[in-house]
């Protein structure tokens, strides 16, 4: 991730700043605002929108969800661009997690892509999805999960899942 300082964002930009809090990560989203600073002419304007504390690519231990408040912070705080930073999370990332994208089926193990069941193949497919998971049980005790990907303007199914928006199926 490149680090920029955070009068280097431009207007309307989201930005994260990232703190190592003992062996987790706390992530603070804020996004920078035009207006003058009232505490210090070394501050900036930004809205505080959420804070999240835990293990990347697992669930967040603490989340804040999403507000806006107004505040100020030092300009040359490091921060990273939001469009880096993915909370999306399942227990399943170190096992097999079995995403709904659009009509496609793709089949991560360990969080990288390894099999996609197009909308075309889809028909001829009918237990593709009980067939993976006795596959990865009767491997070993391994988590499996449901996602729907939530279209983000990429590749339907990137090679990494960590690069998907994703929400749990129910």
């Amino acid at each position: 991730m490149k680090t920029f300082k955070l009068s280097e964002a431009t207007i309307g930009q989201r930005v994260v700043v990232v703190e190592p809090v003992g062996e987790e990560i706390r992530w603070k989203h804020f996004e920078r605002i035009e207006g003058v600073a009232k505490f210090s002419p070394k501050y900036l304007c930004v809205n505080s929108l959420r804070a999240v504390q835990g293990h990347p690519g697992m669930k967040p231990r603490w989340d804040s969800g999403e507000g806006v408040t107004a505040s100020e912070m030092p300009a040359g705080t490091p921060v990273v661009d939001a469009k880096e930073i993915n909370h999306d999370w399942t227990e399943a990332h170190d096992g097999l997690v079995i995403v709904d994208s659009s009509g496609w089926l793709g089949f991560y193990v360990r969080q990288r892509l390894v099999h996609v069941i197009t909308p075309a193949e889809r028909p001829y497919h009918h237990g593709a999805l009980e067939l993976a998971e006795s596959l990865i049980n009767a491997v070993g005790d391994i988590p499996v999960g449901h996602a729907v990907a939530e279209w983000n303007g990429e590749k339907l199914l990137p090679d990494d899942l960590t690069r998907l928006r994703l929400r749990m199926r129910e």
